[in-house]
């Protein structure tokens, strides 16, 4: 999760500089970051599409449904990169939260390569 975090930050900051991204994560390559960062980029800009649909559907009966296009327009990248960072660190907190005392956290293999399950 620390390691989302990490894409997330420096792709808001430095953009679509994956060799630079990585140059922070060893054992990275620049495909597999590249490729995490659009899965999750996909799964909240999803989630905002289905929000938005489902907020419209009470107002579609007084207003025209707007066209893919317009949906698009109204997407901000950084807006969505900045929310899916919050969303991140709130999972890590709650993560942490939910460990009894004197536990150290999950162990070092197994998972994904970020080090969890998914």
């Amino acid at each position: 999760m620390t390691e989302d975090i990490l894409i997330l930050e420096k792709r808001l900051s430095i953009g679509n500089k994956w060799s630079e991204i990585i140059k922070e994560m060893p054992g990275r390559t620049e495909n597999n970051v590249k490729n995490r960062f659009n899965m999750m980029y996909k799964n909240i800009k999803d989630e905002f599409i289905k929000n938005r649909n489902h907020q419209s559907v009470f107002a579609m009966q007084e207003t025209c449904v707007q066209d893919a296009s317009q949906v698009e327009d109204q997407l901000d990248e950084e807006k969505l990169i900045r929310q899916l960072i919050e969303k991140k660190k709130r999972e890590r907190e709650e993560k942490k939260n939910q460990l009894a005392p004197g536990q150290s956290g999950p162990s070092q293999g197994g998972g994904t390569p970020y080090g969890e399950t998914m």
